[in-house]
């Protein structure tokens, strides 16, 4: 039904590992020469919004949207590509190239800070660069400090709680990772800056190495270290 998204084929390698391993590894191709990542949970926010009841006060309306954002990030990633491009799998070069390829895929057509996690461990252990793999980690690092930033100086005053609601409703239409990179670009600091800054204030300790994707900061993804 919907062949030119990464996201199913992700579930079918998923399905596929450790009993059909010819299934997975072309699960893997597919997935990784797909022309779009699209898991359909950024968007269920932007879907309800609309539907909200008028009378809603701001604190109302942010409080469902914020639990529905909740609930639809929780889902995990559908496929633990570590084993799959493990160090002696990746030695084989038809392998290494699946893996690189999934890692690029996730990169570049990933819509949340998870892809990008995963995607920076897959090219790790694929044998990039390691300037490269530390320059997408700082990126995530300082993407996921600014998500942590913005909902924790959150106040239950009504522009505050109209300013979160708009960042989850572009979140929800842009995706967390473009909705991120345009907060973070207004800035106008590098990524680098960003973190200093936030380790001079205080404000960025027990961050590194922690990443969650917006909007609850409670629940814990993969870490990139």
């Amino acid at each position: 039904m919907d062949p030119g998204n990464a996201v199913p084929w992700l579930h079918v390698a998923g399905a596929a590992a450790r009993k059909d391993l010819q299934t997975q590894a072309e699960a893997v191709h597919r997935a990784a020469s797909a022309q779009a990542y699209r898991a359909y949970t950024d968007e269920i926010v932007g879907w309800i919004a609309p539907l909200l009841p008028a009378d809603l006060t701001p604190l109302e309306r942010h409080s469902t949207l914020e639990t529905i954002a909740m609930v639809a990030n929780s889902t995990t990633f559908p496929f633990s590509p570590f084993g799959f491009c493990s160090k002696a799998d990746v030695a084989d070069v038809n392998r290494r190239q699946a893996c690189e390829a999934l890692g690029s895929m996730l990169l570049s057509k990933g819509t949340n800070l998870v892809t990008q996690i995963v995607g920076a461990g897959v090219l790790q252990q694929a044998g990039r660069p390691a300037e490269e793999i530390a320059a997408i980690k700082e990126e995530a690092t300082a993407l996921q400090q600014l998500a942590a930033d913005v909902f924790t100086q959150q106040t239950l005053a009504c522009e505050s709680l109209r300013d979160s609601e708009a960042m989850l409703v572009r979140g929800a239409r842009l995706g967390e990772l473009e909705n991120l990179r345009q907060r973070f670009a207004a800035s106008g600091m590098t990524a680098r800056a960003y973190l200093a800054a936030t380790r001079a204030s205080g404000a960025g300790q027990g961050t590194e190495g922690a990443f969650t994707p917006l909007p609850s900061p409670a629940a814990a993804t993969p870490s990139l270290r």
